[in-house]
């Protein structure tokens, strides 16, 4: 046992003097009173109090008293908040073998709390509690040590630990990268995909994770591969939008202008965001310009319709144009002009439009005169651009009613595809061009045509929702059950905030009310996402399934817990929803909304009688889980309504020990002023 006293050197001291130094310097366990008189103080809330009978025990070697002046250091609890007094404490108590004490100097060594941040010597102190059967301890050597698995990796049946390619996954879901190494060196399947056909680049391309990225790269990660949504990692960092993470992907090899399933590029889906800084970041690697969706569409189109001035100089500089046809206006080219086109030969195309023929600019513009012009001069009216347009496809997107029935009188085929399956009846209504609809429809288009992504003119107008328009193709014989590719239903479209006439009409249509898309989502599923407690209202009364679940077990009811969207918890409680159903990982809906902090949710499903304290399957409960995530009033909640603060996870994580590790002295105050009858009252770690 180490102390920082000595026996005087002379052997001829009183024996008495080398007796009372022996006892001064010698660790004191403590007087029971005394230690009796620090919990009574504690009990009421005298920290001040609670000092004065610490301190002199601290100073005479109580390992105890250094433990719990520690604490109060920690906590700002009687003395002014010092990490730095708090770990000279930590350590003396540490040091004379106090088990509690030695984890959580560990914890400070791994935080850099008042001393400098060491993993080693934070697993060095950890492994002596853990020796001693400290559970907290034990969890964070499996943790830290080399080659152990990683933080909440689900252990495999028997208790022998679980495949390589699930550390893996657990590894990059923590970003805890000294597993990571170490996992790796052992040679995974490191390009194995989930059900979602997702790889473990395309999760720390998800979080931003760019240290993981290169680390993952370096060990040989194919950047390359598509999920089932047709996203590769840098596709999928680009929507979230995490400029380091597109840097390490790009680094590692990543195609700049690989293509989503609408053939967006990345720097078009950064336009469509709005990250300036991501454009930028692209554009200085070479981001081609001039790259088109499947719509035609290239990056200045996004920065035009989006009105950002900074990005569409921004893509100036790197040598984007905008295209005419993003600002065209009768002055653009001259009736006059176009009429001596037509007198030079009808078919000829204008460069200025990329390839369209005199007829589409006229029939683009509502031209409704060069039309005629061209038309007499024989124009042909079903001439193809670059782009598999036509005159009456590009009138329709405009919706320009006059000009598509001159076209559809002069012979123009109404049903014309283009190269990615869209037509004119399908481009009117995207665009809520309700009378061009009307006129396309009346000379034979084809209501239920579908595109390659299998869009319909019913569920094109529903994704962009046009309600108006939605309603007159349902009166024109629209199918109210035709699916995109994804197998997302009109109904499914609708539910996301439609108003309830329009469901009850689909429904009267013969809309499937129960159907599910590629993820086993409902259209109740989508209100309860969506919000609406009106449209979940409707779909109830029409017999939707109240317990369906996602490919991942969550049910309509828990995905509205998660959002926090009260009027459809609300209603679907009141349709006799379990509240206390659990997903594939175990998660309860008060679980849910208690890691994201929604208190009013909270309230509604404690008062429908949700269990606070059911746990998941890593043990964690709504408590665990609010803590975790750091939601103080959600953790104010459960507490008045009886979450147990003493319940451990898989991990042996309590409430409060949580809440100390992550520094939310708040939370550890919080949680010490809810005691329970035989809950300890002191020590705060």
């Amino acid at each position: 046992m180490h102390t920082h006293c000595s026996l005087p050197n002379s052997i001829t001291a009183p024996l008495a003097a080398a007796l009372l130094l022996i006892l001064i310097c010698m660790p004191v366990p403590g007087n029971a009173d005394d230690m009796d008189a620090v919990a009574a103080a504690i009990r009421v809330r005298d920290y001040d109090k609670v000092v004065r009978l610490l301190q002199p025990l601290a100073n005479r070697g109580n390992a105890e008293a250094q433990y719990q002046l520690a604490a109060l250091y920690r906590a700002g609890q009687g003395v002014p908040k010092d990490h730095s007094k708090a770990f000279i404490w930590l350590q003396k108590a540490a040091q004379q073998g106090f088990v509690k004490a030695e984890y959580n100097l560990g914890v400070m060594y791994e935080n850099g709390w008042g001393t400098e941040l060491s993993k080693t010597q934070a697993l060095s102190w950890y492994r002596r509690a853990a020796a001693a059967g400290h559970p907290m301890a034990q969890a964070k050597v499996k943790r830290m040590q080399p080659g152990a698995r990683a933080l909440n990796a689900p252990p495999a049946d028997g208790g022998h630990p679980p495949p390589l390619e699930d550390q893996l996954r657990w590894a990059v879901s923590k970003s805890d990268i000294d597993s990571l190494r170490a996992i790796l060196a052992r040679h995974p399947r490191i390009n194995a995909v989930d059900k979602y056909g997702k790889t473990v680049l395309m999760e720390a391309a998800r979080q931003g994770d760019s240290g993981t990225i290169k680390l993952l790269l370096g060990g040989g990660a194919d950047h390359r591969t598509k999920d089932h949504y047709g996203d590769d990692a840098l596709l999928i960092a680009t929507n979230a939008g995490h400029v380091e993470a597109v840097k390490a992907l790009l680094s590692g090899g990543a195609d700049i202008n690989v293509r989503d399933v609408n053939g967006n590029t990345p720097l078009e889906l950064a336009v469509m965001l709005n990250n300036e800084t991501l454009v930028k970041a692209l554009l200085t690697r070479g981001a081609a310009v001039a790259a088109k969706n499947n719509k035609g569409w290239t990056a200045m189109n996004f920065a035009v319709v989006r009105n950002r001035p900074d990005i569409i100089a921004a893509l100036k500089a790197a040598g984007a144009v905008i295209p005419e046809k993003d600002h065209p206006t009768k002055k653009s080219i001259p009736l006059k002009a176009i009429a001596a086109m037509a007198a030079a030969g009808a078919g000829n195309t204008i460069a200025a439009y990329h390839g369209w023929t005199a007829l589409m600019v006229a029939a683009w513009r509502d031209q409704d005169e060069a039309v005629a012009a061209l038309l007499s001069a024989g124009a042909d009216v079903n001439a193809v651009d670059v782009d598999g347009h036509t005159a009456l496809s590009r009138a329709a997107w405009q919706g320009h009613t006059g000009i598509v029935k001159q076209l559809l009188a002069a012979g123009a085929k109404v049903n014309v595809r283009q190269a990615n399956g869209m037509t004119p009846l399908l481009w009117a209504a995207e665009n809520n061009h309700a009378a061009s609809m009307a006129a396309l429809l009346a000379a034979g288009a084809e209501v239920n045509a579908r595109s390659n992504n299998g869009e319909t003119a019913l569920t094109a107008s529903l994704g962009q929702r046009h309600w108006e328009v939605a309603i007159r193709l349902l009166a024109a014989h629209a199918d109210a059950n035709t699916a995109t590719a994804n197998g997302t239903t009109p109904l499914m479209l609708a539910a996301m905030g439609a108003p309830a006439g329009l469901l009850d009409a689909l429904l009267n249509h013969g809309a499937d009310v129960n159907a599910r898309d590629r993820h086993q989502h409902t259209a109740l599923w989508y209100a309860a996402d969506a919000g609406g407690g009106q449209q979940v209202t409707v779909l109830l009364r029409h017999h939707a399934a109240l317990e369906t679940r996602d490919t991942d077990g969550i049910t309509p009811l828990a995905r509205a817990a998660w959002c926090g969207n009260s009027a459809a918890v609300n209603a679907l409680i009141r349709s006799g929803a379990d509240i206390n159903v659990h997903s594939d990982n175990g998660n309860t809906p008060l679980m849910l909304a208690a890691d994201q902090g929604h208190t009013t949710v909270i309230k509604q499903l404690i008062s429908a009688k949700a269990d606070v304290n059911s746990r998941n399957t890593h043990g964690n409960t709504a408590l665990l889980l609010a803590v975790a995530a750091g939601h103080r009033e959600a953790v104010n909640i459960l507490l008045d309504h009886g979450a147990d603060p003493d319940i451990r996870n898989e991990n042996s994580e309590q409430a409060r020990s949580l809440a100390a590790a992550m520094g939310r002295d708040d939370l550890v105050q919080l949680l010490e002023s809810h005691p329970k009858p035989g809950r300890k009252l002191f020590g705060l770690f």
